[in-house]
């Protein structure tokens, strides 16, 4: 995966009625980039992509303002794998290093690795690192590959396969009840089902395990006014520094009803920080019928809001 399998553009104005001027990243020498972006004096910003069906020709189209300084816009990767490769091919050249194009079509028989010498190696930051990444910002596409990285630790080589070990590990070490949870992936996008005692069992599982373990986690978790997908909330409330917790939202368009979007879920759970102790929570807000994304916003705070209520009148002394 490279740069989370999308394209960024940095566009920004030219001069007035002539074409705007046009960045990307990450560069590839196959992918063709056609500008058609105007910029003008008033109106408003638009930015449109038309991808081709191999991926290899992006026409970005719209205009931009002179009063613009800069939009930030991303397409999407259609191959990541050839684009990868292609990028990978473009670095070893730049560095000198012959590459057969004949033989590199198509990738050796996985089971032929062991044989060849290695002339490059690279070694990930640790997983601690990666976690936090995931948790901190909701990185979806990160989550997304912990099955491949799962299977990957028990010798098994398939999305499933490790979706599978995720589920056993869920029934077996955890000891959720099978009729708790449903997983389609690893992100918790649409189709994924957990109940609120399920999460809460987790928490609980989590912080029972040896304390080393356990921070690991909870510093991984976005810390209410301070961090992550928290940072901007709750910067007035009692319980700032003190709710560490994961947020969630599903997001769908109603396209019957162009004028209302469906919130399907808004969640926030994790620990609370009281009088020396943790407590564990869950605020979720399911199947909501909203008319703007400032809705959704009041409530992100609704959730936190309530997350400080349990900090102000949740005594663990007597």
């Amino acid at each position: 995966m490279i740069n989370d399998n999308i394209i960024d553009f940095i566009i920004k104005p030219g001069k007035a009625d002539e074409s705007a001027i046009i960045d990307y990243r990450p560069k590839v020498s196959s992918l063709k980039i056609y500008n058609k972006v105007i910029t003008k004096t008033d109106g408003k910003n638009e930015i449109e992509f038309e991808v081709s069906s191999d991926g290899k020709v992006i026409t970005v189209n719209g205009s931009i303002t002179t009063a613009t300084k800069e939009i930030i816009r991303n397409a999407p990767m259609v191959n990541p794998t050839d684009f990868a490769r292609q990028a990978l091919i473009d670095a070893l050249q730049a560095e000198g290093i012959k590459i057969n194009m004949d033989s590199a079509k198509k990738l050796p028989v996985f089971s032929s690795y062991n044989a060849m010498e290695p002339i490059v190696k690279y070694q990930s930051a640790g997983f601690a690192k990666y976690l936090r990444l995931i948790l901190k910002v909701s990185h979806n596409t990160a989550a997304d590959m912990l099955p491949l990285l799962i299977a990957a630790h028990q010798k098994q080589y398939s999305y499933d396969a490790g979706m599978k070990d995720i589920g056993d590990f869920l029934l077996n070490e955890v000891k959720l009840s099978p009729t708790s949870f449903s997983m389609l992936d690893a992100s918790g996008a649409n189709g994924n089902f957990v109940t609120s005692a399920a999460i809460i069992k987790l928490l609980s599982y989590m912080q029972n395990l040896p304390a080393e373990d356990f921070q690991v986690f909870f510093d991984a978790l976005p810390i209410l006014g301070v961090d992550g997908s928290l940072e901007h909330s709750g910067q007035e409330l009692e319980s700032k520094g003190k709710v560490h917790a994961k947020t969630g939202t599903e997001l769908l368009n109603n396209l019957a009803n162009p004028d209302s979007l469906v919130l399907t879920s808004k969640a926030l759970a994790g620990y609370i920080e009281k009088e020396g102790k943790l407590l564990e929570f869950m605020v979720v807000v399911n199947n909501a019928s909203i008319t703007s994304l400032e809705q959704m916003r009041e409530l992100v705070n609704d959730t936190v809001a309530v997350a400080n209520t349990i900090y102000k009148y949740s005594l663990t002394k007597n």
